[in-house]
């Protein structure tokens, strides 16, 4: 069962402190805390807690449809990574880690959209 954890004040300025985000805008609600951000890399990131371990799924923002911007949605999205650690501070350095991923998976996202709409 996952549970809060945290305000989302803290979760912006870890993500806006460590770099993750140059701008996040958050929604909180009891499922996990959603973040956005709104800068150049436009990622969506669900960030859940579940005991002691803390665990986000990052997926690039053109990949979700709006009415998919909801914590239960984004886990299962077919796009996306997720992240794990027993941190908040270390959670973000490994979505930091990932964000090149992301962005070849939305390269690859582009590519199978536009067969769908061709085909």
């Amino acid at each position: 069962m996952c549970v809060m954890y945290t305000s989302s004040k803290e979760v912006r300025e870890f993500l806006t402190n460590t770099g993750f985000c140059k701008k996040a805008v958050i929604l909180e609600n009891n499922e996990c805390v959603l973040a956005y951000c709104g800068d150049t890399d436009k990622i969506l990131v669900a960030i859940y807690r579940d005991n002691e371990w803390f665990y986000a799924k990052s997926v690039a923002e053109d990949l979700v449809n709006p009415h998919q911007w909801h914590c239960r949605d984004l886990k299962y999205i077919p796009y996306g990574l997720y992240s794990f650690a027993k941190k908040l501070d270390d959670l973000v350095e490994v979505m930091k880690s990932k964000i090149e991923l992301i962005h070849a998976q939305l390269v690859v996202g582009y590519r199978k959209l536009s067969e769908i709409e061709e085909g």
